[in-house]
């Protein structure tokens, strides 16, 4: 799958998203997915108001669907690790994966040229690899 990274950053050079504003773009796709959170190759490492849900999600290893995600995420102010993977349906292999790397940048693959191009359009510095 073809791998986007997006790098926007603030006047200080801190990210100026975070997965929050990533599911909102992808609306009403990222919604009608079910996610798996993961840790990828790093523990998983939230801040935020309240970041216990979404760990116990990574813990437990279920699905939720979008709608809940997105719920999760408003709590959470910055993901520094993780992996998020959306399923349409029963698929067995992700639609799109989302990861935070290191708090420096998120990547978004995916094969869905409309998620490609909604990624393109809202946010500035999007670099495409693969």
């Amino acid at each position: 799958m073809p791998t986007l990274t997006i790098h926007d950053t603030d006047p200080t050079g801190c990210l100026a998203f975070d997965l929050r504003d990533i599911l909102a773009v992808l609306r009403p796709y990222a919604e009608n997915a079910d996610w798996e959170v993961d840790h990828a190759d790093e523990d998983f490492w939230a801040t935020g108001k309240d970041t216990r849900p979404i760990r116990a999600l990574v813990a437990s290893g279920e699905r939720v669907s979008g709608k809940i995600l997105s719920s999760l995420a408003e709590d959470i102010h910055q993901v520094i690790w993780g992996e998020f993977r959306a399923f349409k349906g029963s698929a067995t292999t992700p639609w799109t994966i989302v990861r935070a790397i290191d708090s420096s940048y998120f990547e978004i693959e995916t094969n869905d040229d409309e998620v490609v191009a909604l990624i393109q359009q809202r946010f500035h510095c999007v670099r495409a690899e693969g």
